[in-house]
């Protein structure tokens, strides 16, 4: 059992760091405590970093399909195609950490121009 639980911990520990890297390239507002909160990491990746709305962010309980349509949406906003995406949904203590420590650049949304009335 001791095994077990150091395991988790590690890979718990590897897949927060790499939430909290991926955080300083997106948004150096957010917090780096935020990234080890279960839940509310996933709320601000799906929020902050990929400029979705909250209501979207229940999406992420559908279990691995939600996983894998929020990585889809963060790997979008740093140029990562489907298949790095997908990895970060199945293998997260992998694959985010690559990201963060990648060369890989935050690409925010444009902002919309407003039309004048």
């Amino acid at each position: 059992m001791l095994i077990q639980l150091a395991l988790f911990a590690a890979i718990y520990g590897a897949t927060c760091y790499g939430i909290m890297k991926v955080f300083e390239k997106a948004d150096r507002t957010i917090p780096n405590w935020a990234a080890f909160v279960p839940f509310y990491n996933l709320y601000l990746l799906g929020t902050k970093v990929a400029g979705k709305e909250p209501v979207w962010c229940l999406i992420v309980l559908i279990p691995i399909a939600g996983a894998i349509l929020l990585s889809i949406e963060v790997a979008k906003k740093f140029g990562k195609d489907t298949g790095f995406a997908v990895g970060m949904g199945l293998v997260p203590f992998v694959f985010y950490p690559l990201l963060g420590t990648s060369d890989a650049r935050y690409q925010a949304a444009p902002v919309k121009a407003r039309r004048a009335a």
